[in-house]
């Protein structure tokens, strides 16, 4: 006899399979791979940007700020204006945008964060 809260279940599994399914369909490994390496080239061109570094693999990244800008302050202005963004450690921002985000859609977000950033 086994019990377990967070085990897995037909639906979940079967659900899980799908989803491998579509990121293996879409090839959107790949793309994530294209798209997160354009997002830290545009960033990294930031002119008087406040990013020290951009980290991450994909489009799950991490851009550290220099200690004179709070983080979590650039995640309420970005929400503010529409763009859904994490802070954490007191000074990294986090992007993690769906896999299935288009490069204009990338565009316009890191454009809206770039205008944070430089106000």
């Amino acid at each position: 006899k086994h019990a377990t809260t967070l085990g897995g279940n037909c639906l979940s599994m079967a659900v899980t399979a799908k989803i491998f399914e579509v990121i293996d369909r879409d090839n959107l490994c790949e793309h994530a791979t294209t798209l997160g390496e354009h997002a830290k080239a545009r960033i990294n061109q930031w002119a008087n940007s406040p990013v020290l570094e951009v980290r991450g693999h994909g489009l799950f990244l991490g851009l550290s700020l220099n200690a004179k800008i709070n983080a979590s302050d650039v995640v309420r202005q970005a929400l503010d204006a529409g763009l859904m963004i994490n802070a954490t450690q007191g000074n990294v921002l986090r992007l993690a945008p769906p896999l299935t985000i288009t490069q204009t859609e990338l565009d316009e977000g890191l454009d809206q964060l770039e205008s944070i950033l430089a106000s």
